[in-house]
């Protein structure tokens, strides 16, 4: 509760510790443990890679911590390129990518050294209506590479995070006495896509169902 969209992310991957109460994941062993930095993995808005790498190096990097050996951290890597169409990007720089690459990278790069979980702040942000398709398009298919895989988007955007999703959490902020906002926010609804109809649904986003919910959302959001 109270907190802003920031420090939500900070919390969520562990990079921060909450006030009261506790982050917990269902690890791949089944078993619920507390979430520790590297358990989530997070992608910022500036899409942040080592510059001075190459792309296979910055996901080499990522791997450092798993106990296996450099031919199969190679193979994992390489998989996750083609994956996402950038096996003829192995040997380029970040300064050589487009917006969009480097973001695949690094959201790779996070999937790769985390536990199946991942977070991604504003991915839509600046994006045309065709680079907004492909976003949505590549945060599905990061959903759909492993059954454990979740992921986390932290948008502005109501109609793309609404495709993507099969729950929505609409944040909003608390009042104090005299009408004034307070700094921060907490979950104020929250939206199954599922029992909807619409989660996992290709072209959902063309049907009034859709357009109903994105409504309801942008009404709701009114309210607050």
């Amino acid at each position: 509760s109270g907190v802003g969209k920031t420090q939500f992310c900070r919390i969520l991957s562990g990079l921060k510790k909450p006030n009261t109460g506790q982050v917990s994941i269902r690890a791949a062993s089944g078993k619920m443990i507390d979430i520790e930095p590297g358990l989530i993995g997070f992608v910022g808005q500036d899409y942040p890679l080592f510059t001075w790498r190459t792309v296979i190096g910055n996901l080499l990097v990522a791997q450092e911590a798993l106990k296996i050996s450099k031919t199969e951290k190679l193979e994992k890597a390489w998989k996750m390129l083609e994956e996402f169409g950038l096996a003829d990007k192995t040997k380029a720089y970040p300064s050589q990518l487009s917006g969009g690459q480097r973001q695949r990278v690094a959201i790779i790069r996070e999937l790769l050294s985390s536990e199946n979980f991942v977070i991604l702040d504003e991915p839509f942000t600046g994006l045309d209506v065709l680079k907004l398709d492909k976003a949505c398009e590549m945060i599905i298919k990061i959903s759909n590479l492993h059954e454990s895989n979740t992921v986390f988007v932290v948008a502005h955007d109501i109609e793309s995070i609404a495709r993507i999703s099969d729950e929505l959490w609409l944040f909003g902020r608390e009042k104090d006495e005299a009408g004034g906002f307070i700094p921060g926010a907490s979950i104020k609804k929250i939206y199954d896509t599922k029992s909807l109809g619409i989660a996992w649904t290709p072209g959902i986003e063309k049907t009034s169902k859709f357009a109903d919910l994105c409504a309801a959302i942008k009404e709701d959001f009114k309210g607050l």
